[in-house]
């Protein structure tokens, strides 16, 4: 009579033998197995460089109750990590009664059982953060943390609590947003309504400054005729008509001095959108007004003012028929 065979000796109970037939058929999956006995439980320890599937449980019960070991009627399969000592999963299976069977079994692993891992589920890590920081703080805490929970889970190769996990974090992350998404609206609002407050202002303000600007160009064309009356010339100088207008941060003003028969003061924009003033205050005769007190006259002096969107210079100014000629307004 031979020696045993590597089956006969696992059916018969022996630890060795069937540690080596597990060994075997996880040898392709790079997964090791470490086998001891309680009484009837038989506990199997395996380890890989990954967390071995919780599946590969099922195929491990099929074989050893095709070995039909009558000493053995329960398994206790435990999962980890090669480079931890914490156990990943634990699960116990009851094995069925031996059936009486002439075939010498062999431990076969189901390659697509022990090699299929289901997609990790989506943590929204990064939604999470938005809601924690833009949104509510506690639900985005609260989501942080399920997020969190999704990888724990997916490397216990609990795939059920993973998927719930996500789940959760992307309810939180929702939920936070539409509490937050008032006070966002409210914010713009605030700030869309500040705005056209503004700007309301500021063009009030441009309408009064351009109003000042036109009524300061008169004021000066009146005090020039009243210079030119009592002096026979005109001012050089808004100093000289003792008139408080100082350039602002609105409008520059200029008196330009050019020819001995008029005067001309420029009231130029220095922000798009204002119109620019020119005033200009001339004699028909000049030269016979100097000569004769007949002619000084307010009716012998002429004032106009003229309006353009563009900056003017005296240069644009002319003088035909004792009409002035405003420049164009483009």
């Amino acid at each position: 009579m031979g020696q045993p065979t590597l089956f006969e000796l696992a059916r018969q109970g022996n630890l060795e033998a069937i540690a080596l037939l597990i060994n075997r058929s996880l040898q392709p999956h790079s997964i090791t197995a470490k086998l001891i006995r309680h009484e009837s439980c038989l506990k199997i320890l395996l380890e890989g460089a990954e967390v071995p599937p919780q599946s590969i449980a099922k195929s491990l019960q099929k074989g050893i109750e095709k070995l039909e070991i009558s000493t053995i009627d329960r398994l206790e399969i435990h999962g980890k990590q090669s480079d931890t000592h914490t156990l990943t999963w634990t699960k116990t299976v009851q094995l069925a009664p031996p059936k009486p069977s002439s075939k010498l079994p062999s431990i076969q692993i189901d390659s697509a059982e022990a090699g299929t891992t289901k997609s990790r589920p989506r943590p929204y890590f990064a939604l999470a953060l938005l809601t924690t920081f833009l949104a509510f703080l506690p639900l985005g805490i609260a989501a942080l943390i399920f997020s969190r929970r999704v990888k724990l889970q997916y490397q216990k190769q609990d795939y059920e609590g993973a998927k719930s996990a996500s789940e959760t974090a992307k309810i939180l992350c929702i939920v936070g947003i539409c509490l937050a998404s008032p006070f966002y609206l409210a914010i713009g609002f605030v700030a869309g309504s500040y705005s056209i407050l503004i700007t309301a202002y500021e063009n009030q303000i441009d309408t009064l400054s351009q109003s000042q600007a036109k009524t300061a160009i008169e004021a000066i064309n009146r005090s020039q005729q009243a210079y030119w009356l009592e002096n026979h010339k005109f001012a050089d100088s808004v100093n000289q008509l003792q008139l408080p207008i100082q350039s602002n941060n609105h409008y520059q003003y200029q008196l330009i001095p050019t020819e001995p028969d008029r005067s001309i003061i420029t009231a130029t924009a220095t922000k798009p959108g204002l119109q620019n003033f020119i005033g200009i205050v001339y004699t028909r005769q000049a030269k016979s007004v100097a000569q004769s007190s007949d002619f000084l006259k307010t009716a012998s002096l002429h004032a106009t003012i003229c309006t353009t969107d563009l900056p003017i210079t005296p240069a644009q100014i002319r003088i035909e028929d004792d009409k002035v000629i405003c420049p164009s307004e483009n």
